[in-house]
């Protein structure tokens, strides 16, 4: 089964994610393009919204 946007596999999803274990932890920049990266590929289902919060202070969304 695959990601019709982006051809993404489950078996390749679990191979990128062991291989990015095995590297030193990214930084918040990295962690940030990542995560923005992965929203094109798995985006939210209609209706759905995404706002910025604050959390105890430290910035959410």
């Amino acid at each position: 089964m695959s990601n019709e946007r982006g051809n993404m596999s489950i078996a390749r999803l679990k191979g990128l994610i062991r291989e990015r274990s095995k590297q030193a932890d990214p930084s918040l920049v990295e962690q940030r393009k990542a995560m923005d990266a992965n929203a094109t590929l798995f985006p939210v289902p209609g209706g759905v919204t995404i706002a910025a919060a604050d959390l105890g202070g430290l910035g959410a969304e």
